[in-house]
C-alpha cells in the first residue's frame, strides 16, 4: 500500500521519490528517471537490496500516485 503522508510529502519540486520505514530505519529512493538509492538510515544492504527490487518492480505505480496526490507530473526534476 502506498500512502503519501503529510510528514514525507511536503516538497512536489523535488524530484519524484519514495521514503520507506520500518521501525526506526528509513531508507529514501529517487523514482525517475530510474529507480536508486537517495539514503537510508540504519538498513542492511540485504534490506536495501531487496526494497530497491520492490520500488523498481512498483514504479509506476509510484508514479501515479505522486502525480495524484500532488496534482503534477513525476520527473526528474520539478525546478
Amino acid at each position: 500500500m502506498l500512502n503519501f503522508t503529510k510528514n514525507y510529502a511536503r516538497n512536489p519540486l523535488e524530484p519524484c521519490h519514495i521514503h520507506v520505514r520500518k521501525g526506526s530505519t528509513v531508507a529514501k529512493f529517487w523514482v525517475v528517471p530510474q529507480v536508486r538509492l537517495a539514503q537510508a538510515y540504519d538498513m542492511s544492504s540485504t534490506e536495501l537490496r531487496g526494497l530497491l527490487r520492490v520500488v523498481e518492480r512498483n514504479q509506476e505505480l509510484i508514479k501515479r500516485k505522486w502525480d495524484e496526490y500532488f496534482g503534477t507530473t513525476c520527473k526528474k526534476s520539478g525546478i
